[in-house]
């Protein structure tokens, strides 16, 4: 059995192990990058790449007055006090020197950033960034400074190489891991940056008892740190901060199918001219209520946690496109594939393609949405009542509460040592990014808060691993 050795073995090559490397490599340690996939970049790849941050160079320019302990307590308001706090604190902290870091070595901002986008509850400061190739604007500045370093012999890169097993001494610490196909590697160091599990369904529906799966994540992440650390005897966390993300549709248009936000569900982008009703044909909530916690947390209530988007032709043709991810040919493919959008001549056939279970209930609800359109006084508080849903032929889009990442993750101490069942750290064993959990950041979704802490933490754990100069 062959064995390689280096100063810290990286396992995973995404938004937290990518930044750890550089970090470790530009301070004289060599570095192992262990990818299970035939590239590097994992989850930011596909991300939209929406980072946070406060108290950067660009807000001062821009004349925007913010700072981590404004950032930091907008979070505590949003996932009202659920987040890990001390991590939350750490986040708030370094993720704004983050974002001046990546405009130093070339990130390209959007030029209408910072902003408040309105996709998850809003900050109440302009305090996040984007690119224009959005994930792939990070992914650009990341590679750039990993390539000479690895021109440079201090980073060597296994892609296609899944880890078999972390290798632990007899006393319990890491020694490294061995591969799929048999080899050690071994390092002074193990740093686990797998990324999450809700790219797998029987992991995730395991970790979460009851709950669908409509998977939104990169469909690489299976989990394998999780299981490879709780092997070893590694503690998990986050079972109480369990959230999904609202109101995603199955985009069969790319090259790895997954849910995702289709943009016209947010009342303050645009607001609804149609209706949610559930499994059972009813409606459960005000479409157009201001809260995004608001909406999510009904949806995610629903049998199988989904719903279905009602409308009708006049709708389709008159309203402003709810698909604002997509037009053209896109946009008709999403209408006609027969998996996105279904499509009935009449309430009673649509409710059959959909798998509505009680026609009479669609066709009532349908009935008295139209009557509120009439009098203006909706039973659920719907303000905007636009047009009636009333001449087919009539379209239901699936509208999942999806997952963009797992809540449950290994737990770490604030030094990112990972911990066992005894809240013990094991020894030379290290995590960050989305395998810590979505749930550390609260039970409530966070703008900026699942990408810019995986960057951040990732830095900051290499930099900790390797004293600058010394090896």
């Amino acid at each position: 059995m062959s064995s390689a050795r280096f100063d810290v073995v990286i396992v995973g090559g995404g938004t937290a192990g990518i930044p750890a490397a550089i970090a470790v490599a530009q301070r004289g340690g060599t570095v192992c990058i262990v990818e299970a996939t035939g590239a590097l970049g994992g989850t930011c790849t596909i991300s939209w790449g929406q980072m946070s941050g406060a108290g950067t160079r660009i807000q001062s320019e821009k004349g925007i007055a913010d700072s981590w302990r404004d950032h930091y307590e907008d979070a505590v308001r949003i996932t009202r006090g659920t987040a890990k706090d001390a991590f939350l604190r750490l986040a708030t902290q370094i993720q704004g020197p983050l974002i001046d870091w990546l405009e130093e070595n070339g990130f390209e901002m959007a030029p209408e950033v910072p902003g408040i986008l309105y996709a998850h509850e809003p900050y109440t400061a302009a305090r996040l960034y984007w690119g224009n190739e959005r994930g792939r604007s990070i992914c650009k500045v990341l590679f750039n400074l990993l390539e000479p370093l690895v021109e440079d012999g201090l980073v060597s890169v296994r892609l296609n190489t899944a880890m078999r097993d972390i290798l632990v001494d007899d006393g319990g610490a890491a020694l490294g891991i061995s591969t799929e196909s048999g080899e050690r590697i071994l390092a002074r160091s193990t740093f686990l940056t797998t990324g999450g599990y809700s790219g797998n369904r029987e992991f995730y529906e395991r970790m979460h008892p009851g709950v669908t799966l409509y998977p939104g994540t990169w469909e690489h992440s299976k989990g394998d740190g999780i299981r490879a650390a709780m092997a070893i005897g590694a503690a998990t966390w986050n079972e109480e901060n369990f959230s999904l993300g609202m109101g995603g549709i199955y985009d069969s248009t790319t090259q790895y199918p997954r849910y995702c936000g289709i943009g016209g569900l947010t009342p303050q982008v645009r607001l609804p001219w149609e209706i949610l009703v559930n499994q059972e044909g009813l409606r459960f909530m005000a479409e157009d209520h201001e809260s995004y916690e608001y909406r999510a947390t009904h949806l995610r209530k629903q049998t199988g946690n989904r719903a279905w988007l009602v409308f009708d032709e006049a709708i389709r043709a008159n309203a402003p496109n709810v698909f604002l991810r997509w037009s053209g040919e896109t946009l008709e493919k999403l209408y006609n594939n027969g998996r996105t959008v279904k499509k009935g001549s009449s309430l009673d056939e649509l409710a059959d393609r959909c798998g509505i279970t009680d026609k009479a209930a669609l066709a009532n609800t349908v009935r008295e949405y139209n009557e509120a359109c009439e009098s203006g006084l909706d039973g659920f508080g719907r303000k905007h009542l636009p047009k009636k849903i009333e001449a087919g032929p009539f379209y239901a889009v699936e509208i999942a509460s999806y997952a963009v990442r797992g809540s449950i993750g290994i737990k770490v101490d604030t030094g990112f040592r990972v911990l066992d069942t005894e809240d013990r750290p094991i020894g030379s064993l290290y995590a960050a990014g989305e395998i810590l959990g979505g749930g550390l950041f609260g039970a409530a979704a966070v703008a900026g808060m699942g990408i810019t802490p995986a960057l951040a933490f990732g830095q900051y754990v290499g930099e900790k691993l390797i004293a600058l100069g010394q090896t």
